[in-house]
Protein backbone atom coordinates (compact mmCIF):
# COMPACT_ATOMS: atom_id res chain seq x y z
CA UNK A 1 0.00 0.00 0.00
CA UNK A 2 1.16 3.40 -0.91
CA UNK A 3 1.93 6.08 1.79
CA UNK A 4 -0.53 9.02 2.18
CA UNK A 5 2.24 11.27 0.58
CA UNK A 6 1.97 8.96 -2.50
CA UNK A 7 -1.45 8.46 -2.73
CA UNK A 8 -2.40 12.15 -3.29
CA UNK A 9 -1.66 12.29 -7.22
CA UNK A 10 -4.00 8.94 -7.73
CA UNK A 11 -7.10 10.91 -6.74
CA UNK A 12 -7.56 12.58 -10.08
CA UNK A 13 -6.64 8.93 -11.91
CA UNK A 14 -9.29 7.04 -10.47
CA UNK A 15 -12.06 9.42 -10.17
CA UNK A 16 -11.49 9.66 -14.12
CA UNK A 17 -10.86 6.09 -14.39
CA UNK A 18 -14.81 5.85 -12.29
CA UNK A 19 -16.17 9.08 -14.52
CA UNK A 20 -15.12 6.68 -17.97
CA UNK A 21 -16.64 3.80 -16.63
CA UNK A 22 -19.76 5.55 -15.67
CA UNK A 23 -19.94 7.26 -19.01
CA UNK A 24 -18.71 3.70 -20.84
CA UNK A 25 -21.78 1.95 -23.32
CA UNK A 26 -23.93 -0.38 -20.99
CA UNK A 27 -23.30 -3.14 -23.90
CA UNK A 28 -19.40 -2.88 -23.93
CA UNK A 29 -19.36 -5.55 -21.17
CA UNK A 30 -15.22 -6.76 -22.35
CA UNK A 31 -14.32 -2.85 -21.69
CA UNK A 32 -16.00 -2.33 -18.06
CA UNK A 33 -14.40 -5.97 -16.83
CA UNK A 34 -11.43 -4.24 -17.70
CA UNK A 35 -12.14 -0.67 -15.95
CA UNK A 36 -13.27 -2.67 -13.06
CA UNK A 37 -10.23 -4.71 -12.58
CA UNK A 38 -8.17 -1.51 -12.61
CA UNK A 39 -10.47 -0.11 -10.14
CA UNK A 40 -9.36 -3.23 -8.12
CA UNK A 41 -5.95 -3.10 -8.42
CA UNK A 42 -6.11 0.84 -7.35
CA UNK A 43 -7.89 -0.29 -4.53
CA UNK A 44 -5.08 -2.79 -3.56
CA UNK A 45 -2.36 -0.01 -4.13
CA UNK A 46 -4.20 2.45 -2.00
CA UNK A 47 -5.84 0.38 0.42
CA UNK A 48 -9.50 0.97 1.20
CA UNK A 49 -9.74 3.85 2.91
CA UNK A 50 -7.79 5.95 0.53
CA UNK A 51 -9.98 4.37 -2.20
CA UNK A 52 -13.31 5.65 -0.67
CA UNK A 53 -11.82 8.91 -0.08
CA UNK A 54 -11.39 9.48 -3.17
CA UNK A 55 -14.44 7.93 -5.03
CA UNK A 56 -17.12 8.16 -2.59
CA UNK A 57 -19.75 5.08 -2.55
CA UNK A 58 -22.15 7.05 -0.65
CA UNK A 59 -24.68 9.85 -1.14
CA UNK A 60 -24.45 12.42 1.39
CA UNK A 61 -27.78 13.35 1.76
CA UNK A 62 -29.09 10.33 1.93
CA UNK A 63 -25.88 7.92 3.64
CA UNK A 64 -27.29 5.02 2.00
CA UNK A 65 -24.91 3.94 -0.95
CA UNK A 66 -25.35 5.92 -4.68
CA UNK A 67 -26.56 3.32 -7.46
CA UNK A 68 -23.87 5.10 -9.46
CA UNK A 69 -20.92 3.46 -7.68
CA UNK A 70 -22.56 0.66 -5.43
CA UNK A 71 -20.46 -1.66 -8.44
CA UNK A 72 -17.31 -0.52 -5.82
CA UNK A 73 -18.53 -2.06 -3.15
CA UNK A 74 -18.01 -5.27 -5.11
CA UNK A 75 -14.69 -4.33 -6.36
CA UNK A 76 -13.79 -3.59 -3.03
CA UNK A 77 -14.93 -7.01 -1.85
CA UNK A 78 -12.65 -8.79 -4.20
CA UNK A 79 -9.26 -6.90 -3.85
CA UNK A 80 -9.36 -5.73 -0.65
CA UNK A 81 -8.23 -9.29 0.42
CA UNK A 82 -5.64 -8.68 -1.23
CA UNK A 83 -3.97 -5.43 0.56
CA UNK A 84 -3.52 -3.90 3.89
CA UNK A 85 -6.69 -3.49 5.89
CA UNK A 86 -8.13 -2.06 8.72
CA UNK A 87 -11.26 -3.57 10.47
CA UNK A 88 -11.74 -0.12 12.46
CA UNK A 89 -12.45 0.90 9.11
CA UNK A 90 -14.87 -1.60 8.51
CA UNK A 91 -16.58 -0.78 11.84
CA UNK A 92 -15.92 2.65 11.84
CA UNK A 93 -17.19 3.35 7.79
CA UNK A 94 -18.66 0.28 6.20
CA UNK A 95 -21.13 -0.73 8.93
CA UNK A 96 -22.73 2.21 9.67
CA UNK A 97 -23.60 2.46 5.98
CA UNK A 98 -25.24 -1.24 6.37
CA UNK A 99 -26.54 0.01 9.20
CA UNK A 100 -28.20 2.92 7.60
CA UNK A 101 -29.59 0.50 4.57
CA UNK A 102 -31.02 -2.18 7.23
CA UNK A 103 -32.80 0.97 8.83
CA UNK A 104 -34.28 2.18 5.10
CA UNK A 105 -35.60 -1.54 4.34
CA UNK A 106 -37.68 -1.05 7.22
CA UNK A 107 -39.05 2.32 6.75
CA UNK A 108 -39.95 1.96 3.12
CA UNK A 109 -43.13 0.34 2.01
CA UNK A 110 -41.96 -0.45 -1.60
CA UNK A 111 -40.96 -3.92 -2.00
CA UNK A 112 -38.15 -3.33 -4.38
CA UNK A 113 -36.32 -0.68 -2.67
CA UNK A 114 -36.92 -3.03 0.83
CA UNK A 115 -35.49 -5.93 -0.91
CA UNK A 116 -32.44 -3.46 -2.71
CA UNK A 117 -32.01 -2.27 1.31
CA UNK A 118 -31.65 -5.57 2.78
CA UNK A 119 -29.24 -6.73 0.06
CA UNK A 120 -26.70 -3.80 0.40
CA UNK A 121 -26.97 -4.78 4.27
CA UNK A 122 -26.00 -8.36 3.15
CA UNK A 123 -23.52 -6.87 0.84
CA UNK A 124 -22.01 -4.89 2.97
CA UNK A 125 -21.27 -7.58 5.82
CA UNK A 126 -19.69 -10.09 3.08
CA UNK A 127 -16.93 -7.31 2.59
CA UNK A 128 -15.98 -8.02 6.13
CA UNK A 129 -14.73 -11.36 5.10
CA UNK A 130 -12.51 -9.60 2.98
CA UNK A 131 -11.24 -6.76 5.80
CA UNK A 132 -10.52 -10.54 7.76
CA UNK A 133 -7.82 -11.47 5.10
CA UNK A 134 -4.99 -9.21 5.75
CA UNK A 135 -5.92 -7.03 8.78
CA UNK A 136 -3.56 -5.01 10.38
CA UNK A 137 -5.21 -4.55 13.43
CA UNK A 138 -7.51 -7.78 14.25
CA UNK A 139 -6.25 -7.60 17.99
CA UNK A 140 -7.01 -4.59 18.73
CA UNK A 141 -9.89 -3.87 16.44
CA UNK A 142 -12.03 -7.08 17.39
CA UNK A 143 -11.67 -6.83 21.06
CA UNK A 144 -13.16 -3.53 20.76
CA UNK A 145 -15.88 -3.65 17.87
CA UNK A 146 -17.11 -7.32 19.05
CA UNK A 147 -20.54 -5.84 19.93
CA UNK A 148 -20.99 -4.82 16.42
CA UNK A 149 -20.26 -9.09 15.91
CA UNK A 150 -22.75 -10.44 18.36
CA UNK A 151 -25.17 -7.91 17.81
Amino acid sequence: VFGPMAQAPFAPLLQQLVAIYDSSVKGDAAFKMILTKTLGFCVEALGPEAFVEFVPIVDPATRLPTDTHYYLLQVMNDHVRHTQSHLRFFFEQLLPIAKNCHIAAKQTENPALKRRYNSYVTDIWSIFVSFCVCAVDASTALPQYGKSLLG
